[in-house]
């Protein structure tokens, strides 16, 4: 019987481990950056053919010109030549404009255009799903829930693409003391961008107040929209935001009290209520 040599046998099984993790590793980093590129950057008032547009697999050549009131996005595939024309609004005048090319793992492909004003103030972004031969509006992402909730901020760094959705981190102020942000995950439905839910945790940002005490006396409901009263709250008391509703016409927030009982009230009235 051959003598075993245990310590070549050590040697070999340490360089097939160390092998291993850095093959994982490796892995491990090209896919990070198959999801980064997910999301990337587009050039202004530069040509570009880093990108397939139509998922035919070859590169397309990409043009994109921005002004204060809209900007232009030039797409030649070849033999064919497409121009598309996106206005920022009535009235708005952007002084900083962002293009992102979002492309989700179903294979669709969306062009976001980011548009800001004087001191950062949010103005528009417009997500826009690509097909060869049309650019279709899929998103408003401010005015989906700006109607119902009040000084919404958001950067375009903000919105993140995973798989098959689209993140959006919003930040609001629900009252004269704090912010809160909350994520919406949007998905593809033809071509429209869709939440998947309704409702969403929210958290304080550093500088709010994680807790408020209640003015004057009013009713919480158990449902959003509902009649069936789930507590009156007393003068005095803390109360705790913890989830938030946004409607198209009228926001909602369930509040927490200290013994753990929770109700929604319409957005509107918190200015009032609490502080």
């Amino acid at each position: 019987m051959e003598k075993v040599n245990l310590k070549n046998n050590k040697a070999i099984t340490l360089i097939c481990s160390m092998l291993l993790v850095f093959m994982m590793s490796l892995a491990i980093g090209i896919n990070a950056d198959a999801a980064q590129k997910q999301s990337v950057k587009l050039p202004i008032f530069s040509s570009t053919t880093s990108y397939d547009l139509d998922g035919d697999g070859s590169k397309d050549s990409l043009y994109i010109s921005s002004t204060m009131y809209g900007g232009v996005v030039s797409i030649n595939r070849g033999y064919y030549d497409e121009s598309y024309i996106i206005n920022w609004g009535k009235s708005i005048v952007a002084w900083e404009t962002d293009f992102y090319l979002y492309t989700l793992s179903n294979g669709n492909r969306y062009i976001g255009a980011y548009a800001t004003g004087e001191y950062d103030e949010q103005l528009v972004h417009v997500i826009y799903r690509y097909t060869p031969g049309s650019l279709v509006k899929s998103l408003d992402v401010d005015r989906s829930l700006t109607n119902s909730l009040r000084g919404m901020e958001y950067t375009s760094e903000q919105v993140k693409v995973s798989g098959n959705t689209i993140t959006v981190k919003y930040d609001t102020g629900l009252t004269a003391t704090a912010r809160y942000k909350f994520n919406v995950k949007y998905k593809p439905s033809s071509n429209k961008l869709k939440p998947t839910d309704t409702k969403y945790k929210v958290t304080v940002t550093k500088s709010g107040s994680k807790s408020f005490k209640v003015l004057k006396k009013f009713k919480t409901y158990k449902k959003v929209g509902s009649k069936k009263v789930s507590y009156t709250t007393k003068v005095g008391e803390k109360l705790k935001v913890v989830k938030i509703c946004p409607k198209s016409k009228n926001a909602y927030v369930l509040l927490k009290r200290t013994s753990g009982k929770t109700g929604w009230v319409n957005f509107k009235k918190l200015s009032s209520y609490l502080r």
